[in-house]
């Protein structure tokens, strides 16, 4: 059979047979990331033949109606408690501390911290110029935490 007469449905059931069935939402979601990446793989193999023998592959219509798994390379989002953070910081000295403190007070990324300059500080806010998208953000700051107090560390 020719790669451009295989079946939408028979591609679409290839990447559901990839999937773990599961009750566990975490697992679930990480063997559809891993479906995901594997149909990734063979959507460039088809796509190079595609390219490359227009005679034998005249379209791509065949697996460009085929979609991948949705929101499976979310990021794990995981919250320190308050006693996390304390113990956190009340192993760590110096500079390395204040680094710490800063992610934990304003949830940025060490390179956004490193990145950061006195005028990008305000009373009420941190302005972050080069974020990880590639666009500025302005990141809201509340008062400290009592339970984060530098005093006596």
């Amino acid at each position: 059979m020719s790669v451009s007469e295989i079946p939408t449905g028979d591609l679409e059931r290839w990447l559901s047979s990839q999937v773990q069935q599961t009750d566990d939402r975490e697992k679930r979601r990480a063997s559809q990331a891993t479906a995901n990446r594997r149909w990734t793989v063979l959507r460039a193999i088809l796509n190079s033949a595609y390219r490359k023998d227009p005679a034998r592959v005249p379209s791509d219509g065949v697996w460009r109606r085929v979609r991948p798994f949705a929101k499976t390379d979310r990021p794990r989002t995981r919250t320190l408690s308050t006693g996390e953070c304390e113990r956190l910081l009340s192993k760590l000295e110096g500079p390395l501390r204040a680094m710490a403190q800063g992610a934990l007070y304003t949830g940025l990324r060490l390179g956004e911290i490193e990145a950061l300059q006195a005028g990008d500080v305000g009373p009420d806010f941190v302005r972050v110029r080069n974020s990880k998208s590639g666009k500025p953000r302005t990141v809201p700051l509340n008062r400290r935490p009592p339970a984060f107090s530098s005093e006596g560390h």
